[in-house]
């Protein structure tokens, strides 16, 4: 489970949001264009290997704000997992800026993190493959790096999965 704080991601390519409702494009966090990414790495506004690429539009709060998933109208508790390693998007950095939505707007109900330093994307079921932590994007056949380890992802899915379990019983009643 990855969690989100902005409703999709829009890549510098397609110039599109990745969600829609009811056909519609629902608003999205952009990244800076590759112009933008190497100015702001020649400037040293940007790490390299970072995701500072997704982050620096959204030092602007009025921006942040109006791409922002209106978690604060969840109607229930909240468990989100993460990877602090994941390679694919910054899981951890945006389920912090999530969870700060949240208190920020005094949202009333439980709201956890767990987040796993040695894991990266492929947080899932315990008991699974854990080695296989890259691969090829099925319709771009771009090589994915899913980061983390394979022992730590193993950790991960192995004390993720019991929590999760207990998260739901407490928040569904013990039913």
């Amino acid at each position: 489970m990855c969690p989100a704080a902005f409703s999709g991601l829009r890549t510098a390519e397609s110039g599109h949001g990745a969600w829609t409702s009811r056909g519609q494009e629902l608003p999205y966090a952009r990244t800076l264009t590759y112009e933008q990414w190497d100015e702001a790495l020649a400037t040293g506004n940007a790490r390299e290997g970072s995701f500072d690429w997704y982050f620096i539009p959204l030092k602007d709060a009025a921006y942040a704000n109006r791409a922002s998933i209106r978690v604060e109208n969840i109607n229930g508790p909240v468990l989100m997992i993460s990877g602090v390693d994941d390679k694919v998007w910054p899981s951890t950095g945006l389920t912090e800026f999530a969870v700060e939505r949240l208190k920020r707007l005094g949202f009333r109900y439980l709201v956890k993190h767990l987040a796993y330093a040695d894991a990266g994307h492929s947080i899932a079921w315990p008991n699974g493959p854990t080695t296989m932590l890259k691969s090829k994007h099925p319709v771009s056949g771009e090589e994915m790096d899913m980061g983390g380890t394979p022992e730590g992802t193993a950790r991960a899915r192995q004390d993720s999965w019991p929590r999760m379990l207990e998260f739901l019983s407490h928040a569904l009643g013990g039913r």
